[in-house]
C-alpha cells in the first residue's frame, strides 16, 4: 500500500494510488475492524502473535496513502491502526513504554512479551512519529475497541457423489 501510493503520486500515476486505496478501502478496513493485525493464513486466520512491526507497514502505508489522495478517512484509518502500540489491541496493553521510549516485542496467545528488541522499537517509533506529525491521526492514537467482528472460519464437509 505504502509503495503504490507513494510511487503513483511520484510518477503521477492515479491507477496506483487507486490499487492502494482498494487495498486500505477492503482488506485494511477489514483487519482493522476484525482484531488489527493478521499473522498468516494456514488455511485460515493465524492470529499470533502480533508483532509492532506488522502494525507498521499498515500504519506507513495509511499515512502515505492519505499524504497522496488528502482524503481524511485514510487519516482517521491510520491514526486508528497506530492506537494499537497505545493498548488498542487483544491484550488491551499499551506496546510501547512512553517512560523508556521502547516498544514491546509482541502479543501472544499468553499475552505481551515484554521483552524489546530493536526492531519492534524501531518500527513502533517510525509508527507512531508519522502519526505524531498529523493531529488528525494523533487523536484517533486513545481510541478502544468497543466491538468487533472477529474471523470466523466455517468447516466445510466432504461430499461423495
Amino acid at each position: 500500500m505504502m509503495a503504490l501510493a507513494l510511487s503513483g503520486k511520484l510518477l503521477r500515476r492515479p491507477d496506483w494510488i487507486h490499487s492502494a486505496e482498494r487495498e486500505a478501502n477492503h482488506w485494511t478496513v477489514h483487519l482493522l475492524a476484525s482484531r488489527g493485525n493478521l499473522h498468516g493464513m494456514n488455511p485460515g486466520p493465524v492470529l499470533y502473535p502480533e508483532q509492532p512491526y506488522g502494525m507498521e507497514v499498515i500504519v506507513q502505508g495509511l499515512v502515505q496513502l492519505y499524504r497522496s489522495t488528502k482524503k481524511d478517512h485514510y487519516a482517521r484509518l491510520a491514526g486508528l491502526a497506530a492506537s494499537w502500540f497505545l493498548g488498542n489491541n487483544t491484550a488491551g496493553r499499551a506496546m510501547y513504554d512512553s517512560r523508556t521510549g521502547r516498544v514491546f516485542d509482541g502479543i501472544d496467545e499468553k499475552g505481551v512479551n515484554y521483552n524489546s528488541g530493536a526492531e519492534a522499537t524501531i518500527s513502533g517509533l517510525l509508527a507512531l512519529q508519522e502519526v505524531l506529525e498529523y493531529p488528525q491521526m494523533a487523536s484517533y492514537l486513545p481510541c478502544r475497541e468497543t466491538a468487533a467482528r472477529r474471523f470466523r472460519i466455517w468447516p466445510a464437509r466432504s461430499e461423495t457423489p
